[in-house]
């Protein structure tokens, strides 16, 4: 994902982004939600190639997902929901 930053591949980016969130996403049969949810990231997607700052918030997106990756492997289950509602899902930037 952060080669794609760099090359500024967007749509690759949102691609791999979208593969990510999959993997847990998947989990729920929760279509409905799935489908609003599905709906919100390409919304934000499409405002986010518009703006200067986009390759920041990839990079910090890109970041945030091996925290993620850590906090599981380490079987932080947890700490890995906390980091997913309290960072990862928090629109601070």
């Amino acid at each position: 994902m952060l080669l794609q930053v760099t090359e500024q591949a967007y749509y690759r980016y949102f691609d791999l982004n979208t593969s990510f969130h999959h993997v847990y996403l998947n989990l729920s049969d929760n279509t409905m939600l799935l489908d609003q949810l599905n709906i919100l990231r390409q919304r934000l997607f499409d405002f986010g190639t518009k703006g200067e700052w986009i390759k920041k918030v990839q990079v910090l997106n890109y970041q945030e997902h091996l925290k993620l990756i850590e906090l599981i492997e380490a079987g932080n289950a947890g700490m890995a929901h906390d980091f997913i509602r309290d960072v990862h899902c928090a629109v601070n930037w």
